[in-house]
């Protein structure tokens, strides 16, 4: 990558946006550190360098964040998404010999 220049639609894998997501929601001195420092908080959960510096500036920048319960809210609804996802998965039978 040339210097100043940041890689095209960074994104979060979807199990960083949902420890980011839950930690915001239960985390007190993470949300104080994210709000401070975003980059520093993202390295914090384990998101790789060269991702941090694809994501878009605006989403770097200190902030002030919603409240707690907008993120539990958020949490919530990310662990319902996902169980109803995987509750769907069907585990495939095997059978030997011939059909009946």
């Amino acid at each position: 990558m040339i210097r100043g220049t940041r890689m095209a639609k960074a994104t979060l894998t979807t199990e960083q946006t949902r420890q980011l997501v839950h930690r915001l929601a239960t985390d007190d001195a993470y949300r104080s550190r994210f709000e401070a420092n975003p980059a520093k908080a993202l390295a914090e959960l384990g998101v790789d360098g060269s991702v941090i510096d694809g994501l878009d500036a605006q989403c770097l920048q200190a902030c002030k964040l919603g409240s707690k319960d907008v993120f539990q809210k958020a949490n919530a609804n990310l662990d319902e998404a996902t169980a109803q996802a995987y509750s769907s998965f069907l585990v495939p039978a095997l059978r030997i010999g011939s059909p009946r």
